[in-house]
């Protein structure tokens, strides 16, 4: 696999469309990463395979990281857009107040969403309002590339408003279960909790951050699946034009092979926020942190134009053993 950075699927591009939501698979269940996990050995020969994971999992915010889809749709982008399409769904019904609601419609290219939920008011979906929204093969074109979504995203709003307009902020309590993205010979499924407070200013303006206890996510690459699971987490991204940051802490979970023989977990967070432009693809700053067995850790802290250092402490000691150069290339070769 390899990092992917596109122009064509901003995160603004999907976030803020209309009937650019996420969805479920069909037929299995959520990416749970295996029972048992142990604290991975962070060493020299672990560094670089650990920082292209730590760094897919930074990016994976946004629609234009890039390990799975060639859209690459992430788990909270898709949560997130299934709240504005619910809205978008219930505020153009005209649909009676304070009841219960049940609305279907289909998608662009095929297939439907339903929508149900219970609303004060359908001019906006406001504080105190839930819905649940299902994705039933719909099919949109997104850049060129037909993806299809399936399951559900149940969705309680704590405050704020979500409208079919900009600007808007709100804050919403989402639960995704089974909810997938299929496109281009690849397919991302998630299961899992997240708080999501999404600021938009405009089209090209916006925030996400979110929290979360658990969110689990199984990809299938070119025929290979991974698991990933990230725990007691805490998320963000912003987007200002083509320029995303995306910072993120907790504790990650990974059968990938490349890092260890079986499921593995280490603590990640980002001392300085990691920021990569979608239109030229490159990553020009940031810093992230990952602490393996026994405190041994190490930084991956880009300098400029896809380069990056690696700062190793392989004893835990705090002093810092070797500096190991890399970059963006050739971590998306370790995915």
């Amino acid at each position: 696999m390899s990092f992917r950075l596109t122009a064509t699927a901003i995160v603004g591009g999907l976030l803020v469309s209309a009937c650019g939501g996420g969805g479920g698979s069909g037929g299995t269940g959520g990416a749970q990463v295996g029972a048992a996990v142990q604290l991975v050995a962070v060493n020299e020969s672990s560094a670089k395979p650990l920082a292209a994971n730590a760094l897919d999992n930074v990016l994976k915010a946004s629609a234009t990281r890039a390990t799975g889809l060639p859209i690459g749709v992430g788990a909270l982008q898709a949560m997130a857009a299934a709240g504005r399409l619910g809205a978008s769904v219930l505020t153009t019904s005209q649909l009676p107040l304070g009841v219960d609601v049940q609305q279907s419609i289909a998608c662009p290219a095929g297939g439907s969403i339903t929508v149900t939920g219970s609303v004060a008011n359908t001019a906006a979906i406001s504080a105190g309002d839930t819905l649940t929204v299902t994705h039933n093969n719909c099919r949109i074109n997104q850049a060129g590339v037909l993806l299809t979504f399936n399951g559900q995203v149940a969705i309680k709003i704590v405050s704020g408003v979500v409208t079919d307009s900009l600007p808007f902020h709100v804050v919403m309590d989402t639960t995704a279960t089974n909810l997938s993205v299929q496109g281009g010979g690849s397919l991302v499924v998630s299961n899992g909790d997240a708080r999501i407070d999404w600021n938009v200013t405009s089209a090209t303006s916006q925030s996400l951050l979110a929290t979360g206890s658990a969110l689990n996510t199984r990809e299938t690459v070119a025929g290979v699946t991974r698991n990933n699971a990230l725990r007691d987490y805490t998320q963000s991204l912003g987007v200002v034009g083509p320029v995303l940051t995306g910072t993120l802490a907790g504790t990650i979970e990974t059968d990938s092979p490349q890092i260890a023989p079986k499921s593995s977990t280490y603590n990640i967070s980002t001392p300085a926020a990691v920021v990569w432009n979608a239109v030229t693809g490159v990553v020009g700053a940031g810093t992230i942190k990952v602490v393996g067995a026994n405190d041994a850790q190490f930084t991956l802290t880009f300098t400029s134009n896809n380069n990056a250092q690696i700062l190793l402490d392989s004893n835990g000691d705090g002093v810092v053993d070797q500096t190991i150069t890399t970059n963006l290339t050739e971590l998306g070769g370790l995915l």
